[in-house]
């Protein structure tokens, strides 16, 4: 059995990933679906109106007639839940477990040296989660030195840590050092090419995905100032993040841009998101980290101009993407910045998406899910 972790706090991404896991699994995991079992912490939170927590996660439970689905309501029974499954059953956490319980569960590992349950463990970071404490961060006080030992020590016998990006994969082993990383994200939908038509004015420009700092919305929006009087509109969802670098990011595109500036806040279904953005014509994001894939894979489906940096630059660079550099665009005039993809990249991006999305991530999951595949030296 392959036990998956997620918090269900997480309703932006965790229900559209439980739903990809059910759909692959037939594909992933020897026996289908009922070598599937997912746990959620459920924090009672609400999504899409009157829809709560367990409401969404049951109803794709119910679209893929799956029923090894629980909620566990309690921090404590949850580690319990964990120490439960057998060493021979994989467990799979997903970054957005949280770094405390995935914390409590090294140091109870390192602690009573159960380097086979380890081995049973996989973990899914999900950007800039590599380790609650690690030595690329200052470790100030004992706790945190303690912490950092752990992870040092007990990250190298998981079965494997996951990184979603090469970058994210470079990072790791600069602080692990271990053999047990890899790169392999999740698994998307297929895409076929089709012609695309040609977009409706304004110029929609996305600036990132979420409310958080680490998007450098207000940086961003100083480099398109100088765009203010061309027919675009800067959309920016937030509807997660940190409520009052929100209100600075509302603020100022409202005083940069007027009534060119559009926001939402509240939560669209994976269905509105998706149509969406695909009428979008640029998506921008100014992380240095790995965040947003979804938002971003979603723009490339619909032929969106990409323009990243950092390390989701290095790592879509690599797989072979087409797409651009986001410290170029000061150097831009506006009909070099606005000028669209051609046919040729886009059928190019397609075929990499489906290449490095899919058919390679199918092969790279199946090892995970086997726990024959645990290397030698993580059963001892």
């Amino acid at each position: 059995m392959v036990y998956h972790f997620f918090s269900g706090k997480y309703l932006h991404l965790s229900p559209q990933l439980m739903d990809s896991i059910l759909l692959n699994a037939n594909r992933t995991n020897k026996k289908g679906k009922s070598d599937v079992y997912i746990i959620i912490e459920n924090t009672g939170q609400k999504i899409f109106g009157d829809k709560d927590c367990v409401t969404v996660y049951t109803e794709i439970a119910q679209k893929h007639h799956f029923t090894n689905l629980e909620f566990i309501n309690s921090r404590w029974l949850l580690l319990l839940r964990i120490f439960m499954i057998g060493k021979n059953d994989r467990i799979v956490f997903h970054s957005s477990l949280g770094p405390k319980i995935v914390t409590i569960v090294n140091i109870l590992i390192y602690l009573l040296g159960l380097k086979k349950k380890a081995a049973s463990i996989c973990y899914v970071c999900w950007g800039g989660d590599f380790g609650y404490c690690n030595k690329l961060n200052k470790c100030d006080t004992y706790i945190e030195k303690f912490i950092t030992f752990v992870y040092e020590k007990v990250w190298p016998w998981y079965g494997y840590i996951i990184a979603l990006t090469v970058a994210d994969k470079k990072i790791l082993l600069e602080i692990y050092k271990s053999n047990n990383i890899v790169n392999l994200p999740y698994i998307a939908k297929r895409i076929d090419y089709f012609p695309m038509k040609k977009k409706a004015f304004p110029i929609r420009i996305m600036v990132s995905h979420s409310g958080w700092e680490h998007n450098r919305h207000i940086e961003s929006f100083n480099l398109l100032k100088r765009f203010k009087d061309e027919d675009i509109l800067i959309i920016c969802p937030l509807c997660y993040g940190d409520p009052t670098y929100i209100n600075d990011v509302i603020y100022t595109g409202k005083r940069i841009f007027g009534e060119k500036f559009y926001y939402f806040t509240d939560l669209m279904s994976p269905e509105e998101y998706f149509h969406f953005i695909l009428q979008n014509h640029i998506y921008i994001s100014g992380a240095e980290n790995q965040t947003g894939l979804g938002a971003l894979l979603g723009n490339m489906r619909g032929n969106a101009k990409l323009y990243l940096r950092g390390n989701l630059y290095i790592s879509f660079k690599e797989e072979g993407f087409d797409i651009f550099d986001y410290n170029e665009i000061e150097n831009m005039t506006f009909e070099e910045f606005v000028r669209p993809n051609s046919d040729i990249i886009f059928r190019r991006n397609i075929e990499v998406y489906n290449k490095k999305r899919i058919d390679e991530c199918i092969e790279g999951w199946k090892d995970v899910y086997n726990m024959e595949n645990v290397k030698a030296n993580f059963k001892s």
